[in-house]
């Protein structure tokens, strides 16, 4: 592969691969992997380090998923995977591609948006208008506005506006360093309905009751052609359980992909 990926670890014992969302990092994981018991190996992918896999143009699922691949090869293949949002596309199309390599998955509100175009109108409609005004704002410069409108779709109205000025700024920096990939999240080409039908893992669909429109289609998609799914629902959760809802989601995660 010819590739170099940074990855955090802790503990060891039974290894389980960890991917983060598209604007986050391998810190989305520091509070599940601090309520995670001994006897596992905990690793998390920092996808974006370095630059990640190339410049955004013309970058895939394709590059993100070698990132797997290369930590099958390091700590052994099948993995346990589990993927956050831009995470969990990455994670399916992993799955997907080279079933062999995941003995089980988690997804957590993959940004499969792709899935959507024929599968739900509406929700299609307005996750491509916000690609669309992100895009218009971004290229008249306006990256703040760009992502207050982003950040409140997945967080709630005004949600921007509540961070510290220094962290909204330290922000926008690093997302305008990483281009514009909403073009990897429509990828029907990659993650489709036929990639769906080539994952043999047992996978867990997990969902917040509090999520957006987007993300709630996009997990019955997933629950309706997935070959072996369950589904967890994280009571009072949106998007971000991660951060937001730590405790519940590891605890799910304990029970459904590291027993």
């Amino acid at each position: 592969m010819g590739r170099r990926v940074r990855v955090v670890e802790r503990g060891a014992g039974t290894s389980i691969l960890f991917l983060h969302s598209g604007v986050g990092g391998v810190g989305e994981w520091r509070q599940v992997f601090s309520l995670w018991p001994e006897g596992y190996r905990l690793l998390a992918i920092d996808a974006h380090a370095g630059g990640g896999p190339g410049p955004s143009r013309g970058r895939s699922l394709a590059d993100y998923a070698d990132q797997v691949y290369a930590v099958a090869e390091h700590v052994g293949a099948p993995l346990r995977l589990v993927g956050f949002s831009w995470g969990g596309a990455a994670a399916l199309h992993a799955a997907a591609t080279e079933p062999g390599l995941v003995d089980s998955l988690a997804v957590i509100e993959p940004e499969a948006y792709g899935l959507l175009r024929t599968q739900d109108d509406d929700a299609y409609a307005l996750i491509a208008g916000l690609r669309d005004r992100w895009r218009t704002r971004a290229r008249a410069g306006a990256w703040n506005a760009a992502f207050e409108e982003f950040i409140d779709f997945y967080n709630g109205p005004g949600s921007f506006a509540r961070w510290p000025a220094e962290r909204r700024q330290e922000f926008v920096a690093v997302q305008r360093s990483r281009g514009d990939l909403w073009d990897i999240l429509f990828d029907e080409q990659r993650l489709g309905l036929h990639a769906l039908a080539e994952i043999t893992a047992p996978t867990n669909v997990i969902e917040g009751s509090q999520t957006s429109t987007v993300d709630h289609a996009i997990c019955t998609i997933l629950r309706r052609h997935l070959p072996q799914v369950e589904h967890t629902l994280i009571e009072g959760a949106g998007h971000m359980m991660p951060l937001t809802h730590p405790r519940q989601l590891a605890r799910e995660l304990l029970t459904r992909i590291a027993e």
